[in-house]
């Protein structure tokens, strides 16, 4: 009987493992909390990235729970606190993230974040000079598109009397739909978080794009186990070489993912700045 309760204790073990740094009460794991950049509504968010959350827990044996925030503000206040087990970020929070010596990189999406000065099919507008004055919608001011395609309008000569009326938006589809509504006459955003059947469908015409070359990033907390931040990062590297990974890849809309360390951000120092700058570092939340 005690070799059989023996066998049982060490299945258990092998399966859930029991490192300190992840354990809850009474010595059993706690749920490691899966973060991601709140670049979407909640619902849109957890539905796209919950087959992403049930892969992990699948592969570590391990639950994961997945979070957002409300905004960008308390993702970053988030982070500060070390709130995350294991993130998915944008590139020019990453920085930040490494700054607070809770987190490293340890992969990175292979599609690339494209920034797109769009208008409707009809509009009259065809270069980003013609937008001297108009109104332009974009993102919130703490994303990368919006700081990028408010530079992409600079670079062109739209300052001083010829800069355009931007107005915000409280998130990329919002302002694509301000764009087909009229409301505006040109639109900067991320071709990759509008639906894939509004892209499909070309209801918008690109005047400009900008590819950005670092992209969405894992990172994980520099104080989970070694061979637990080993297995996620192997995980994450090679789900595009297992059947259920392609599926789950998929289901998220992304193609895979690349190897990636901290020093692949650092020409994100200067938008991560930026974000300093819109004071978005607050007290911890309580």
């Amino acid at each position: 009987m005690l070799k059989q309760y023996t066998k049982i204790i060490i299945f258990l073990l092998s399966v859930w493992g029991i490192p300190n740094q992840v354990n809850g009460e009474q010595g059993k794991p706690r749920p490691l909390i899966f973060g991601i950049l709140p670049f979407m509504s909640p619902i849109t968010m957890f539905n796209r990235f919950a087959p992403l959350r049930d892969y992990l827990s699948h592969q570590t044996h391990y639950l994961f729970l997945l979070e957002t925030a409300p905004n960008f503000a308390e993702h970053l206040s988030r982070l500060s606190q070390r709130r995350y087990d294991l993130v998915l970020t944008a590139p020019h929070i990453i920085p930040l993230a490494i700054e607070s010596k809770d987190y490293q990189v340890i992969a990175v999406s292979r599609d690339p974040i494209i920034a797109c000065v769009i208008v409707t099919p009809e509009s009259p507008i065809h270069t980003l000079l013609e937008l001297a004055q108009k109104k332009v919608a974009i993102p919130p001011e703490t994303s990368l598109i919006t700081m990028i395609g408010r530079d992409m309008l600079m670079n062109v000569g739209l300052i001083a009397e010829k800069t355009p009326q931007y107005i915000n938006f409280p998130s990329h589809n919002a302002a694509y739909q301000a764009v087909l509504g009229g409301q505006v006459d040109a639109a900067i955003v991320s071709i990759n978080t509008l639906p894939s059947t509004t892209v499909a469908e070309k209801k918008f015409r690109e005047i400009s794009q900008h590819k950005i070359m670092n992209s969405i990033g894992f990172l994980v907390a520099k104080d989970l186990p070694i061979e637990l931040q080993e297995q996620l990062k192997n995980i994450v590297l090679n789900m595009e070489k297992e059947s259920q990974g392609i599926v789950t890849l998929t289901a998220i809309k992304y193609t895979g993912f690349q190897n990636s360390q901290n020093i692949d951000f650092d020409d994100m120092q200067h938008y991560a700045k930026r974000l300093k700058e819109l004071e978005l570092m607050p007290n911890p939340s309580p």
